[in-house]
């Protein structure tokens, strides 16, 4: 198996391990499948538009936060795996905490004194490099090359760092923040106010792309967002775009599905083409694939 589908399986099981009922949950992200063990790569796209669904599960006395304890563990966790499972087959993967490489971590250190620094929340965060997909995992250690081979090709990647929040209101603020912030560092430019991007020999205007992205649940009433409400304008501009887990609704927010068009064309083509979105999973789901490592998803 190559190595970028050996870590994506790791990914994926460290991540399911957060998400409970997954039974539940599962049968609400495949219950639009036209036939269930043989869905095809548009079906398995439009799981973005469920993902919600899954996490919200609507049982009765839930208050909506996948049971409050650790919702927002779980919410991650789903965006994690639906990524995954789109980005099969490619040399893009979508990386919870534990999995960033320290390179990339250190480009995204935010410093503003002399000693302190702080960093985004690194819930979610998709990273692409060519060659990947060209290199053999080792049997033990994969984590540890994979994060060798990022950092050795830093400049030929491109990310996309998420901040997956269920709540919408109490939230928009903060990723208006940093995006503001790391769309400067990206470009180049010196943050105002003292501020410095970077650590060592690791900067964000070195990656071949960077775009930074919000998803929600949301955990709110839905209908309360409209166009021109102050929380839908501060996610407006997000350079990766901003979604939820539902249909898009137009004028508001993009459903997580429109996230690999949206990027392919932000990082000037650096990312996937969308048209191999959820091809290598379908095939796997119906003929075994041995270079996907299908069963980490449990579908």
């Amino acid at each position: 198996m190559n190595l970028v589908e050996r870590v994506r399986g790791l990914v994926v099981r460290h991540e399911l391990r957060k998400v409970d009922a997954w039974g539940e949950r599962k049968s609400k992200l495949t219950g639009h499948f036209y036939i269930h063990d043989r869905p095809t790569a548009e079906e398995i796209l439009r799981m973005g538009d469920h993902l919600s669904s899954a996490f919200r599960l609507n049982r009765i006395g839930d208050r909506s936060q996948g049971t409050l304890s650790g919702g927002g563990y779980a919410w991650q966790a789903l965006i994690c795996y639906y990524l995954n499972l789109c980005f099969a087959g490619t040399n893009a993967i979508a990386l919870s905490s534990k999995f960033i490489p320290g390179c990339i971590k250190d480009a995204l250190k935010v410093s503003y004194t002399s000693s302190a620094s702080v960093q985004a929340d690194l819930d979610v965060m998709v990273v692409n490099c060519p060659g990947l997909s060209d290199v053999i995992a080792p049997e033990k250690k994969s984590e540890k090359a994979f994060s060798e081979f990022i950092c050795s090709r830093f400049s030929d990647c491109s990310v996309s760092v998420i901040q997956a929040k269920t709540n919408w209101n109490d939230n928009a603020q903060i990723p208006m923040l940093w995006n503001f912030i790391y769309r400067l560092a990206a470009a180049g430019k010196i943050p105002p106010n003292g501020l410095s991007v970077g650590s060592g020999m690791r900067h964000l205007s070195a990656l071949k792309s960077f775009t930074y992205a919000f998803v929600t649940v949301p955990t709110n009433d839905v209908e309360s967002f409209t166009p021109g409400k102050m929380p839908v304008l501060r996610v407006a501009t997000m350079s990766g775009g901003a979604y939820w887990g539902r249909p898009t609704k137009s004028g508001v927010i993009l459903s997580l599905s429109e996230f690999f068009t949206k990027n392919y064309n932000a990082s000037n083509h650096a990312f996937p083409p969308p048209g191999s979105i959820g091809k290598a999973a379908s095939r796997s789901l119906a003929d075994g694939d041995p270079e996907v490592d299908i069963e980490a998803f449990a579908i």
